[in-house]
């Protein structure tokens, strides 16, 4: 393994090295941990490519928000229609508002204003219940990889 663990709690730490950080891990990267620690008493130091990973994990959660353009858009404008996609859209830029995530809400609200989202090649047959329930595991995706960037 090319992380490496060293045995402090994260305090010590930091307290040891004011200069280096910690990040918030998304829960899939933290169960990814699980497997390869051995306690939770030790700090693991992440690889650069166990980095670009977290920063994979971020990306992934954003994309599929249920917002504008964004994969986990056009899953809500399928499943919910063009009305209920528009509210979720704003409900949507007003979480990432709420979560200090302005870059992305106010990159959600240039792209869902100016033109609506496109129709669907087929508006009149309606999904299937496999397709409804891939839509609803969407969030549960959202839920493992969005690192908690936040504190309430």
């Amino acid at each position: 393994m090319i992380s490496i663990e060293v045995p402090l709690t994260i305090e010590q730490f930091l307290a040891l090295h004011p200069e280096a950080s910690a990040i918030p891990s998304p829960l899939f990267s933290v169960f990814i941990g699980m497997l390869f620690t051995s306690n939770s008493n030790y700090v693991l130091l992440v690889h650069p490519v166990a980095f670009a990973g977290w920063v994979g994990f971020f990306l992934t959660a954003l994309q599929l928000l249920p917002a504008s353009q964004l994969d986990g858009g056009h899953v809500a404008y399928a499943v919910l229609g063009q009305k209920t996609h528009k509210i979720v859209t704003y409900i949507t830029i007003a979480v990432m508002v709420i979560l200090n995530l302005w870059l992305m809400a106010i990159l959600l609200l240039v792209i869902s204003s100016g033109q609506s989202h496109p129709e669907t090649l087929d508006n009149l047959t309606p999904l299937s219940k496999g397709r409804k329930i891939f839509s609803i595991i969407v969030v549960p995706l959202i839920v493992l990889t969005m690192p908690p960037l936040f504190a309430f």
